[in-house]
């Protein structure tokens, strides 16, 4: 397991935290986003606009968006809406959506051990522009408020230690965010107690990134650049040699799927489209009424919504599951069995005919993908925590979007400058 160590930061006021902390980025649109920015300027969104937020009239520059967030971050600090803790400390973080509750610890680790997969293992391949961006990004903004999560087999020792302090101490922070969902943080800083946890940890045999790979990517890159700078002479407890993590154990995780939807059925009309699919699948007709759960409700179970109708397809017994954790995956199979060989769609990271509706959005937002325009939407069960442990540990990817972690740890809580 990598070394944890506490950590000094600008922590959001307490009276603050409502309006500064972030909604779930990737459940906005670039549109949703800019609109939500507009009407909450003082949100930390407005320190991580993204360049697809200004479109038309409105289009800028990457070295334009890096001034407007730079300015914004300024502002934001000049507000007085966070306060330095010098004190190096660790954090509990608890996060409640509904009836779902997860606590993780929040920590640095050195940016190293997420090299090469020893410490830290990962199942999803980045995408180089996007890193490209992300380093732009801590270049010359030069700070970061968004933990990378990271999941570990769940030890006693440590859930009856978060457990025990979180009982014994008053919260520093414990609110509401506008999709109801609620943070409850503790600050850890009396030195023995940091030591156990240390030591605690020491004793996990390895992580699992399960969200940020592109953000710790990017931290090593803007690690290794500045090094560069200053060849031999940096210490390694400098801030851009440690990476801000947020550890959850694996069985307090909740994982949504991530639906898909396609613009066109590759010339078969919806006759013929269903007809093909009668190979693989058993598909029914669903009759929809106002309460019906057209979603999956366990593996190896599909359903589409072709245009404005729901069907159930149920994996016919006869098909064979590769023996392998990737290809063994629902969304695998989904494209292995019918966005491949029947839509033509051949790589799902970059076809423009393909689009992905995160979990959170249910079954509304399929049907909402449709009556915009889209032609059909697939809906798969969603990946387990144990599915993509196994992928990590062959040191294999999933397909892109086979994971949305719910709820998620937000931005606008920790705020550290990388340089």
């Amino acid at each position: 397991m990598p070394s944890i160590h506490p950590f000094s930061c600008y922590f959001v006021e307490p009276a603050w935290a409502p309006e500064v902390v972030t909604p779930s980025y990737d459940a906005f649109s670039p549109e949703e986003r800019a609109a939500f920015i507009r009407d909450n300027p003082g949100n930390y969104l407005s320190v991580i606009r993204s360049l697809d937020e200004f479109t038309g009239p409105d289009k800028i520059s990457l070295d334009e968006l890096l001034k407007l967030n730079t300015a914004n971050l300024k502002a934001l600090l000049a507000s007085g809406k966070f306060a330095y803790c010098e004190r190096p400390c660790l954090y509990l973080y608890r996060l409640i959506s509904g009836e779902h509750e997860q606590t993780g610890l929040v920590c640095e680790i050195p940016v190293d051990e997420y090299e090469g997969g020893q410490s830290i293992k990962v199942h999803e391949q980045t995408r180089q522009d996007k890193e490209d961006q992300l380093l732009a990004y801590l270049d010359r903004v030069g700070a970061s408020s968004s933990p990378v999560c990271c999941t570990y087999r769940h030890q006693a020792e440590l859930d009856y230690l978060m457990q025990s302090f979180k009982e014994n101490n008053s919260p520093l922070l414990d609110f509401k965010t506008r999709d109801r969902v609620r943070h409850t943080v503790w600050r850890i800083g009396q030195a023995e107690t940091i030591e156990r946890f240390v030591s605690l940890f020491a004793a996990v045999p390895v992580g699992y990134l399960t969200d940020g790979h592109h953000r710790a990517a990017a931290a090593l890159r803007y690690a290794r650049q500045q090094r560069e700078k200053f060849p031999g002479n940096y210490s390694g407890a400098e801030a851009f040699n440690s990476l801000l993590v947020a550890f959850f154990p694996d069985d307090q995780l909740k994982i949504l799927p991530y639906n898909r939807c396609v613009k066109d059925l590759n010339g078969l009309t919806p006759s013929d489209f269903l007809q093909s699919l009668e190979e693989h699948f058993q598909v029914k007709k669903l009759d929809k009424g106002p309460a019906t759960q057209c979603l999956p409700d366990r593996p190896r179970r599909f359903t589409c919504l072709l245009r404005d109708q729901w069907y159930d397809l149920r994996l016919r017994p006869e098909v064979d599951i590769p023996d392998d954790p990737v290809q063994s995956l629902d969304v695998s199979l989904l494209h292995n069995l019918v966005l491949e060989p029947l839509l033509g769609i051949k790589e799902a990271r970059t076809d423009h005919r393909i689009s992905y509706i995160s979990g959170i959005s249910g079954q509304k937002g399929m049907e909402s993908a449709c009556r915009q325009g889209f032609e059909a939407a697939f809906a798969c069960f969603g990946t387990s925590v144990e599915e993509l442990i196994a992928v990590a540990e062959a040191g294999q990817v999933m397909p892109p979007k086979s994971t949305w972690f719910e709820p998620k740890a937000r931005s606008g809580l920790f705020l550290r400058f990388r340089n």
